[in-house]
Order: C-alpha cells, then sequence, then structure tokens
C-alpha cells in the first residue's frame, strides 16, 4: 500500500488531478503554474508513491478500490465485488476523463 502522507499538500492536488485525467498543462492551468512545473510536481509524485507512470498509479488506485469493495462486501455477506468505472468526459486535447466508484452512478 502506498504511502500519500509522504506527498506535500500540492503533491496530493496533483494526485487528485492526476486520477481525474488532468494532463500536465491542464493542471498546470488548474494550479496557476507552469507547465513545467505541473510536470515536476506530477513527477514528485510518481517518485515518491514508487509509480513509474501516471497508469500504474492509476491501475494501483484501481486495485486498491477492488480490495476495499471486497473487503466491505464480505462483511456486509454481499458477494457484488465490482468497481464501476464511467466515462465523463473528454479532455481538451481528446483523452477520455474517467471517474471511478464503488456505486453504481
Amino acid at each position: 500500500m502506498k504511502d500519500y502522507s509522504l506527498l506535500t499538500e500540492r503533491e496530493k492536488e496533483v494526485k487528485n488531478l492526476i486520477f481525474k485525467g488532468f494532463t500536465d498543462k491542464e493542471i498546470a492551468d488548474k494550479l496557476i503554474v507552469s507547465t513545467h512545473t505541473a510536470r515536476a510536481h506530477a513527477s514528485h509524485v510518481l517518485q515518491k508513491l514508487g509509480f513509474q507512470s501516471r497508469r500504474e498509479m492509476l491501475i494501483s488506485e484501481i486495485e486498491k478500490l477492488k480490495a476495499k469493495t471486497t473487503n466491505s462486501n464480505n462483511n456486509s455477506n454481499n458477494n457484488n465485488n465490482v468497481i464501476y468505472i464511467y466515462k465523463t468526459g473528454v479532455s481538451n486535447n481528446g483523452r477520455t476523463i474517467f471517474k471511478i466508484s464503488k456505486r453504481p452512478n
């Protein structure tokens, strides 16, 4: 399990934006910093958490959610072991943005 407490508050913001599918440019615009700075923050997040890529970090988060769902369902005697992934839009550069949830929309 990754230790998010290693991250600064700014890096936690960047991590959450990465989870929402933001690009470096979109992160920079949202946080009012340069693209170079946004890229550096994203790199620090990956490095501190031990990931090689954003994709690897997202897959890890999905696995963590699946494990929580499994534990929650086992405790409630419900075997509905489902993670819902919704397409929520498309970014300015054409990348698909997804939402990951333990509950149906």
